[in-house]
């Protein structure tokens, strides 16, 4: 099979499409921009707004839900018996909740899983008289534990990762010259990704239930009002073997759907053509439980990624999708209560990505363009350029008629170096955020060139309209989060920042690479 990027057919866009996914809705003059950051101050944080924060989801009660990183630590006790905290040259990750009201902000941590117990694993083996013996192999418990949250509902619960300290059993087997078999356990543990939901109780979080063994990794990513979750994890395919015939340890990632009221299992969603070498993961979910996700697949023999939609309530059949064409890549983000599906596809030219809007029930689909022409955007034989991304859709409170909507994402702004400024799409237009904010954070008439935010990536956005995402604040990667206003902002004297001109700082270079580096880590 033919695994390279190739051109699509290339195919012509009616322009009412844009008309028909787009209305007269609700759209801010402006927006206030606040820093989420965590201020509390601990013997093993002690300097917090310097810590890196990124941030992923909202809810409609103004939550935002992301992960902020913490320099990693472990405890010794010194000659009075008394615990010494001493860092290490590491850092680990834990969720939180941030919110903003009447002036105050709120950043609670999310918690993770309770690794600090030991570990205790049972094997047996046959000894020197061939007595079958059981012992116990002790592993010690670990301090520092990661967790990463990535979506919230309206019940505050967050849907995410933790990671998991656990024990595992390896049998070998071996045959002698005789044909005699002979198995052989060893103890062993590992640290996984274990998907989790983080509730209130951040000592105790809910660890979900994997495919087939506790030794499989798992990742939450998305959570509805009603207690679903979907997400993806490793599957060990049965009846899986290698060139020379024998059974192969290869994992495979897959969509899976948690159903609160069957908490002990996962249903599992397998790719397009349950073709078991390939990917498949789900990434939303709304509340109407419609799923959306991506999958790999065949065409032609050349290997595409597409687009489908299953309902968690009655069906465990996907429905595939065409954004633009048969012979697409796509990759979904988000679908909201009314059906319509927003991400990223190959344009019908297939040279590079740009954000679609996509209705499950009237198919139609739109190309939401991007911040720069398509002929600034970088392109090559072999690699289809990011030009924009749609992150999430809402379904907004203030709307003219019904099927209004708003879209926030990402669209490279300048090509070289690579630059990306959060937007927003409404009534059909694609806006950069940058614009609609204060150049500076004092709000001050007396303006430079340079803004103090960059917004590089708007990630989530309410049905209120509040926007969270992603960015630097002189030069520093900090999260935010915007709120409407129907002021209007007051920008830098010019735009230099904006077109591309100008120095950019090293800073900036650095935080795009990190940018790259979270779309892997939340499998875009």
């Amino acid at each position: 099979m033919n695994n390279r990027f190739i051109n699509k057919k290339s195919k012509c866009l009616v322009s009412s499409l844009l008309l028909a996914l787009s209305s007269g809705g609700y759209a801010a003059d402006s927006y206030e921009v606040i820093e989420i950051k965590n201020l509390q101050i601990t013997n093993e944080n002690p300097n917090p707004e310097s810590n890196p924060t990124f941030v992923f989801d909202i809810n409609n009660s103004d939550v935002a839900v992301g992960y902020f990183d913490l320099p990693a630590f472990y405890y010794d006790a010194n000659e009075d018996g008394i615990d010494d905290i001493n860092e290490l040259e590491a850092t680990y990750s834990h969720g939180y909740k941030f919110s903003f009201s009447d002036g105050q902000t709120i950043f609670q941590d999310a918690g993770s899983i309770d690794n600090t117990e030991d570990v205790l694993v049972e094997i047996t083996n046959e000894d020197d008289e061939g007595e079958m013996v059981t012992e116990t192999v002790t592993f010690d418990g670990q301090y520092v534990t990661s967790s990463y949250g990535f979506s919230i509902n309206d019940s505050n619960l967050i849907a995410g990762f933790s990671n998991h300290h656990i024990g595992m059993v390896e049998i070998t087997t071996e045959t002698d010259e005789d044909g005699n078999v002979s198995t052989t356990q060893t103890a062993n543990s590992s640290v996984i990704e274990q998907a989790v939901i983080l509730t209130q109780d951040v000592s105790s979080p809910i660890i979900l239930p994997n495919f087939l063994s506790d030794e499989q990794q798992m990742r939450a990513l998305s959570i509805n009002d009603s207690g679903f979750i979907v997400g993806y994890g490793d599957f060990n395919p049965e009846n899986d073997l290698d060139d020379d015939g024998n059974e192969s340890d290869k994992y495979f990632d897959r969509g899976f759907i948690y159903n609160p009221s069957n908490a002990d299992e996962v249903i599992r969603v397998n790719p397009i053509d349950n073709n078991f070498g390939y990917m498949a993961s789900i990434r939303d979910i709304n509340n109407s439980a419609i799923a959306v996700g991506w999958a790999q697949k065949e065409v032609n023999d050349i290997d595409l990624t597409g687009t489908f939609y299953i309902d968690a309530l009655s069906s465990s059949e996907i429905t595939e999708i065409s954004i633009f064409n048969e012979e697409e890549i796509s990759f979904p983000w988000a679908i909201n209560d009314s059906g319509r599906i927003v991400g990223k596809s190959a344009d019908p030219t297939g040279e590079f990505f740009t954000a679609f809007a996509y209705d499950i029930y009237d198919g139609l689909a739109v190309d939401l363009g991007m911040l720069i022409s398509s002929e600034q955007c970088d392109t090559s034989d072999n690699f289809l350029e990011d030009c924009s991304v749609a992150f999430d859709i809402n379904d907004p409170v203030e709307q003219s008629s019904q099927g209004d909507f708003q879209v926030v994402g990402t669209s490279l702004v300048s090509t070289f170096p690579a630059t990306y400024h959060a937007f927003i799409y409404e009534n059909g237009e694609m806006k950069d955020l940058n614009d609609l904010i204060d150049c500076k954070i004092d709000g001050s008439e007396n303006q430079s060139n340079e803004p103090d935010w960059i917004l590089a990536e708007a990630r989530a956005i309410n049905d209120s309209g509040v926007i969270v995402g992603n960015g630097l604040l002189n030069g520093v990667q900090k999260a935010f989060m915007l709120r409407p206003r129907e002021t209007a902002p007051v920008l830098c004297e010019t735009e230099t920042n904006k077109s591309g001109g100008g120095s950019l700082p090293i800073e900036l270079f650095s935080f795009f690479a990190i940018l790259g580096w979270l779309s892997r880590k939340t499998n875009s």
